[in-house]
């Protein structure tokens, strides 16, 4: 029986475009799960609620992979606002975080 680490190929580690991929992939999930939340009710909203909290625990995974301090700022600025949505429900919040969604995927984008 074999350990773990005992082949003859190094363990693959994130590298950090990895994480910008995933980044990516977390906040396109994310923004389509909230913009399917705003025009949905009842058990779906439950189920979207759901996606997007783990999509933004991804989101929040990734950027501590890459650490840059425009994607880690504006991640921030993701979960705050995510935070005053989910408790007010206005139509300002659904805009703010949506505007900076996409912004963290153009920052995300930079080299």
């Amino acid at each position: 029986m074999t350990k773990v680490g005992d082949g003859k190929t190094p363990p693959n580690v994130p590298t950090t475009a990895d994480a910008h991929r995933n980044l990516d992939q977390a906040a396109l999930k994310f923004e389509n799960a909230l913009i399917s939340y705003e025009s949905s009710s009842g058990d779906q909203k439950a189920h979207l609620k759901q996606i997007m909290d783990q999509q933004l625990a991804l989101i929040q995974a990734a950027i501590k992979q890459i650490q840059r301090a425009g994607v880690a700022t504006q991640g921030q600025k993701v979960s705050t606002d995510y935070r005053d949505y989910m408790s007010n429900g206005s139509v300002e919040n659904f805009a703010a975080l949506e505007h900076d969604i996409q912004t963290l995927r153009e920052y995300n984008q930079l080299p």
